[in-house]
């Protein structure tokens, strides 16, 4: 997986250098910068839980998810996109409502 998504990036890259087109505008920046740092986030948990007992992995992996797909659609996601995941979308837009 790693090299198909490195070989897509490569290729992305390539596409602007050689004919500055680019297929995302900016705001498919934030949930990409937003997924990235989740992700980092549980990698860093990785070497920490190499002593941990199998059923805290399997739980700090699973609430690690949980928070990371809640953080992307609370911070990352546009109202429109929010608004095509139906009510879990809801809930995030409505909360940004508030927030507003």
């Amino acid at each position: 997986a790693t090299g198909i998504s490195i070989t897509a990036l490569l290729g992305f890259l390539e596409t602007y250098r050689m004919f500055r087109l680019w297929p995302y505008d900016g705001q498919a920046v934030k949930p990409i910068i937003l997924s990235l740092a989740t992700s980092g986030l549980m990698l860093a948990l990785v070497p920490a839980s190499t002593h941990w007992p199998t059923p805290y992995g399997i739980i700090a992996a699973v609430a690690g998810l949980f928070v990371a797909i809640g953080l992307l659609f609370r911070f990352g996601l546009t109202v429109e996109d929010a608004t095509a995941l139906g009510k879990i979308g809801r809930i995030a837009r409505h909360r940004k409502g508030k927030k507003a």
